[in-house]
């Protein structure tokens, strides 16, 4: 399960940022059109500010989207503890589980899940 959102996640994080970049290339490539089309008139006065501004929006959209990736990341990265932390407590139970109980050691398994609890109880604080 764990491994499974780690890959869907890294996709999602992958596909978010292509966009980003599509997105700022294309910002970048109208003010480098709208410059050079002003230097060389190349095309009417009259277009040359849609151009420009143009990019200065698809500028200022990459940069907002690049403010809420991070945001994205910071998210995922605390969930991703969280989900890390579920795991070792599942896994604890299932060790503690595996353990056969007997007479002879019904005393050492109480102790074992005493500590484990103990060390999830001290990880959850990190």
């Amino acid at each position: 399960m764990l491994l499974e959102y780690y890959q869907k996640n890294l996709l999602q994080v992958r596909s978010i940022y292509r966009v980003i970049l599509g997105c700022m290339v294309v910002g970048f490539l109208l003010i480098i059109a709208a410059t050079i089309s002003a230097t060389f008139e190349i095309i009417d006065s009259d277009f040359r500010p849609i151009a420009l501004w143009a990019g200065i929006i698809s500028e200022f959209i990459g940069a907002t989207f690049l403010f809420l990736y991070r945001s994205i990341m910071s998210q995922a990265l605390e969930y991703t503890k969280s989900l890390e932390k579920m795991n070792d407590v599942g896994m604890a139970l299932k060790i503690i589980d595996s353990i056969p109980e007997t007479a002879s050691n019904t005393e050492k398994v109480n102790q074992a899940k005493v500590d484990i609890s103990k060390d999830l109880v001290t990880k959850s604080r990190i």
